[in-house]
């Protein structure tokens, strides 16, 4: 009789102990077992295999809940303050998202609760959207994303990966607006007949002489003694971010192992420590040169192999801070007798300036790479 409350006898070896359970629920206990499913975690675990597809933005976000044959069990739009109580609701084996703002603060959270995260790039998402760009058609090109072989997740980072990542993306961002900054004033500076020679120092030095100088108009030298002091203060946070990242790389034993490394410094050891999670994301040094970029561009057909120039693809920031690297290791290697440096210069030789040092930074990568995947210490609190 339905609903009626029955006792859970030694129906085969897979028995836990006597319980009073529903008839229904002991039906399909036992029927479990028949199956063989006799894993307790399995049959006492309540969460669902619902797979939740997640739009995010600031204030609302759009949830799709999918069941495991994939039928639609829930799409609409929830407030952001909602969304961690929603998916409780539901009880998913995964969550998935895009790889952008928030992101990793979410799957924090949800990998707390025991839940798998998989974050996708925003440039893979997109090439699956159908139909208008919006948020619902946005999360279910997330959820087609997942079913992509070749498309590769982003390890979610903890909160002292992003701190460093901060710390590193701060500086670069101060860097823009000096720069930002010095062709502002060249610009107003050159139509009243003022210019300077190359380079930040000259301008600096010729800024100074002008602002002392008693023929310079008083309109013209409000506007430059404003723009010269934001400039100044800009040198200043700078100059602090440096230090910082100087005495982080001091610190930590795998920063310094990378700059033992000819052409990597601590802003590339740090940068590179902040963006790299896990290192088993990369099969072998290879494949993470090029995640950088650094390989070269293939357009192979009919089986002739055609290679061309490098792909630049992947994360610009730590292939620029490589090359520049590579740059600064190739000018200093002249004399130098070491296995490296006199590679380096053999193939300044055979290939040109340039591509030695695209050359370096590509070797730089892989090395950094083996470092990373053989350093015991290599994960962050």
């Amino acid at each position: 009789m339905q609903g009626e409350w029955v006792a859970a006898g030694p129906l085969d070896p897979h028995w836990y102990g006597f319980l009073l359970l529903p008839e229904t629920v002991f039906r399909n206990l036992g029927r479990s077992l028949q199956q063989g499913y006799g894993d307790k975690r399995r049959i006492l675990d309540m969460r669902e295999d619902n797979v939740i597809s997640i739009d995010l933005a600031k204030n609302f976000v759009h949830v799709l809940v999918m069941s495991p044959k994939g039928v639609e069990k829930f799409n609409s739009r929830v407030a952001s303050a909602r969304l961690f109580a929603v998916v409780s609701k539901w009880r998913p084996k995964r969550v998935l998202m895009e790889a952008c703002s928030s992101a990793h603060h979410w799957g924090r959270r949800f990998q707390a609760e025991g839940i798998e995260v998989f974050l996708y790039p925003p440039k893979a998402v997109a090439q699956l959207r159908q139909g208008e760009k919006n948020d619902a058609n946005d999360a279910l090109a997330i959820y087609e994303t997942h079913f992509r072989p070749k498309v590769k997740a982003v390890p979610v980072k903890s909160e002292a990966h992003q701190y460093l990542q901060l710390y590193v993306r701060r500086r670069e961002s101060l860097i823009h607006s000096c720069t930002e900054q010095i062709n502002s004033m060249r610009g107003y500076l050159t139509e009243f007949g003022y210019s300077f020679g190359l380079g930040k120092s000259q301008l600096r030095k010729g800024v100074e002489l002008l602002l002392g100088s008693e023929q310079l108009d008083e309109r013209l030298r409000e506007f430059l003694q404003a723009d010269f002091s934001k400039l100044i203060q800009l040198y200043e946070q700078r100059k602090w971010y440096d230090q910082k990242l100087k005495e982080i790389c001091r610190k930590d034993k795998v920063c310094q192992e990378f700059v033992k490394k000819g052409g990597v410094g601590p802003v590339t050891a740090v940068a590179l420590r902040a963006t790299i999670v896990d290192p088993r994301v990369f099969r072998n040094g290879r494949y993470f040169s090029a995640y950088l970029g650094l390989v070269p561009r293939q357009h192979s057909t009919g089986g002739k192999s055609r290679l061309g120039r490098i792909t630049k693809k992947g994360n610009c920031y730590l292939r620029q801070l490589l090359i520049h690297g590579g740059r600064s290791f190739v000018w200093s290697c002249a004399n130098k007798t070491d296995e490296k440096s006199l590679w380096a210069t053999r193939k300044k030789k055979e290939i040109g300036f340039n591509k030695t040092c695209v050359a370096v930074a590509n070797k730089n990568a892989r090395q950094l790479w083996q470092i990373i995947a053989a350093h015991p210490e290599f994960k962050l609190a």
